[in-house]
């Protein structure tokens, strides 16, 4: 496995670890899963996140995934340099 690989699949982990955690602390307080991930996008739409349903917490699941992919990326394009 290269570099980039290895990086990529420690990240994805890590990122699926990171949701499930959130989502356990999340329920113990009453939340659901749903609201959760509208959680996640309400940072990018505001209050309108929690009132898109479904499509909201979609939004807020891709958010998740990608924010620490872009990071990965990111850091690996510095340290190569």
């Amino acid at each position: 496995m290269t570099g980039i690989g290895v990086i990529f699949l420690a990240g994805s982990v890590c990122g699926v670890l990171d949701l499930i955690s959130a989502s356990a602390l999340f329920r113990l307080k009453g939340g659901t899963f749903e609201r959760l991930l509208q959680f996640i996008a309400s940072g990018a739409f505001g209050e309108s996140a929690f009132k898109g349903g479904k499509r909201s917490a979609g939004v807020g699941f891709l958010f998740h995934s990608l924010s620490p992919l872009r990071q990965r990326l990111f850091t690996t394009r510095q340290a190569a340099v």
